[in-house]
């Protein structure tokens, strides 16, 4: 299947009805495109999009369902580990089970790589007590206890959801073809059977890192030589070479990969085990001084010491280790996720991307988008563990004398503490609370009947997967009106109307971006190097995604003054993964990229909302940009 039709039933999945001109806009083609693509669609799985003249098409596989939302259920998965987590989904909220042919073509697969999907479930649910799969007339039914189904859930939700920036169920989609979350179980069993300690927060980069060795184990580029120093690597080593053998049975595992990941390990136990100097082409390298210069990188750019993070430090160290390993043995890595991660952490990749530079610079070498998600990752979680995120300011009504709604408060506080501040709570509503208090929302588990300026959650005695989903689409819904209020107030400041483009038809990439370069330096806008740098920066890993949008920017501020010049093409134009039709070219001075910052979290959301999307394609000027942004 082309990838306009992965996209086009995507943006179908996330509506329930959308017109030909919706879909034409959001995707950069013609209403006429559409109608051959929804027509080549319908061939290879007949049926799956309906047409209505006045409603436009709808996916066939769309439902609402009291459980979770219209786009995760109908998300296309891309591999077997989205189709089983997805297959999951459906047995929970389906009473009469799963119509195996319908599921086939729902997710475009045969009845060979369902029966895989299955047994990947089947291994899935062992851990839920009283849990199995039943095969009837073609339905394929989950059988066990409430309590049970209910565990499931939750689970599912909070991989789903996701509490922190990095954690094992995002990373694990880093190595689709490998089975992460089973290789964790094996880690985490050997490291107790062994009473060996790793603190938890650091297990996602050993799976990061191990799913490295993995793959050079499969490609045939291993490890064949290691140094003979004086660490006493004695328990480490048949701690690894226990998991490696669980994990490939019978393959051979050379002796140095072995070695090489009880290193690690020991460094991960003690931080005092990381080796600071290695030989990189013959010459010595100081990795404690490189991870230090790489600190004030990120200082200069993003505000953020993170010199002091022992964590930080001790990661890089070792990630820097494994790399040049890799460009000594001209090895590259695959990374699946780095288009994923691109869209959804823009900035940190972009931040990335400069510290790649000193290190192509620092090492004579090479370095690959995919080496450079890698470094995003390390990037985005010292980030998180250092810079908490702003929380919504929370008015708790509920009275705790009652055990049972004590329970509650506890289990909602546990999971949402990190995006709620509760600045008061009380066992009865008073007026006027959300205006003494300044607060964003009320949350109660009574009745309210006063008139609120805010919103009101009212959550259920026993604070259940319901009461869950709808705080989260509130908060969401915050958070996101709190993000678009701070863009509109501050984006007319870094716009003009000399820098609006509005159907130009350029032939190519380069010829638009030299364009509307040449014209912020003829303004004295930025500097004579600004383009340049912004080529140099496409070349490094391109600034487009999906839905017909492209952010260049370049590698270094070089602008005199703050402008964001805008393209909205009559025709999509190839950029490199993407056609794309609108252009946000951002010439921000240094100062000003805190800015650049909150926009892009803001237009990384904006990519899951087809109709804003198609809102800012649609601008003509200014003034409508501006008015899209709601």
């Amino acid at each position: 299947m082309k990838q306009r039709h992965q996209q086009l039933l995507q943006l179908l999945s996330r509506q329930e009805w959308m017109k030909g001109r919706e879909l034409a806009t959001c995707l950069g083609v013609s209403t006429r495109t559409v109608r051959l693509d929804i027509e080549h669609i319908n061939q290879e799985a007949p049926h799956i999009i309906q047409a209505n003249r006045q409603k436009g098409y709808h996916l066939v596989a769309f439902q609402q369902n009291r459980y979770i939302t219209p786009l995760n259920m109908t998300k296309t998965p891309q591999d077997n580990e989205e189709r089983s987590v997805h297959l999951l989904k459906q047995l929970l909220f389906k009473e009469d089970g799963v119509f195996i042919d319908h599921f086939c073509e729902q997710c475009f697969v045969s009845a060979k790589t369902f029966e895989l999907v299955r047994i990947r479930v089947q291994q899935k649910l062992q851990e839920y007590e009283g849990l199995s799969l039943q095969l009837n007339n073609g339905f394929l039914q989950l059988e066990g206890s409430e309590t049970s189904k209910r565990k499931l859930y939750r689970n599912l939700l909070k991989k789903e959801v996701g509490e922190d920036f990095l954690n094992s169920s995002e990373l694990m989609q880093v190595y689709p073809e490998l089975d992460m979350e089973h290789i964790q179980s094996i880690i985490w069993d050997e490291l107790k059977h062994n009473c060996y300690s790793i603190r938890k927060s650091l297990m996602p980069f050993l799976l990061l890192h191990i799913g490295i060795v993995l793959q050079r184990i499969k490609v045939g580029h291993t490890v064949q030589e290691f140094s003979q120093d004086e660490l006493d690597l004695e328990v480490e080593y048949q701690i690894v070479r226990s998991i490696f053998s669980k994990i490939l049975e019978e393959t051979i595992i050379p002796e140095a990969e072995v070695v090489s990941f009880a290193k690690l390990l020991k460094a991960y136990h003690n931080s005092d085990a990381v080796e600071s100097k290695i030989s990189f082409r013959g010459e010595i390298v100081d990795l404690e001084e490189v991870v230090r210069q790489i600190g004030e990188q990120l200082y200069s750019i993003m505000g953020v010491s993170f010199i002091e993070q022992e964590d930080f430090t001790m990661r890089f160290q070792l990630h820097l280790q494994g790399f040049l390993e890799r460009v000594q043995l001209n090895l590259s890595l695959p990374n699946v996720y780095v288009q994923t991660f691109k869209r959804q952490y823009p900035l940190v990749f972009d931040t990335a991307v400069s510290i790649s530079q000193y290190l192509m610079s620092a090492f004579q070498c090479e370095m690959t988008e995919e080496e450079i998600g890698f470094i995003a990752l390390h990037i985005g979680a010292a980030y998180m563990q250092r810079v908490k995120p702003q929380k919504l300011r929370a008015i708790l009504i509920a009275n705790t004398q009652y055990p049972l709604i004590a329970g509650s408060v506890s289990r909602m506080k546990d999971q949402f503490s990190h995006r709620l501040d509760f600045v008061v709570e009380q066992s009865t509503f008073t007026t006027d609370l959300s205006e003494f208090y300044d607060a964003n929302l009320l949350i109660t588990f009574d009745q309210i009947e006063h008139p609120l300026e805010i919103p009101m959650v009212r959550l259920g005695l026993f604070f259940n997967t319901q009461d869950e989903i709808q705080l989260i689409k509130v908060m969401n819904t915050l958070e996101t009106e709190q993000m678009s209020h701070k863009i509109r107030s501050q984006i007319g400041n870094f716009m003009s109307e000399k820098f609006f483009y509005a159907n130009i038809q350029p032939n190519n990439r380069d010829e638009l971006l030299r364009e509307m370069g040449h014209h912020l330096i003829q303004e004295n806008i930025v500097t004579k190097e600004f383009l340049n740098s912004v080529l140099e920066r496409e070349n490094l890993s391109s600034t487009d995604f999906d839905y017909a949008l492209a952010i260049p920017h370049p590698l270094r501020p070089e602008s005199k003054r703050s402008m964001i010049s805008i393209a909205v093409l009559k025709e999509p134009i190839q950029w490199n993964h993407f056609p794309v039709k609108l252009v946000i070219l951002l010439a921000l001075k240094e100062e000003d990229m805190e800015f650049m910052q909150l926009f892009l979290g803001w237009l990384g959301k904006q990519l899951d909302s087809p109709e804003k999307m198609m809102s800012l394609l649609e601008a003509k000027n200014v003034e409508s940009f501006i008015e899209a942004i709601r």
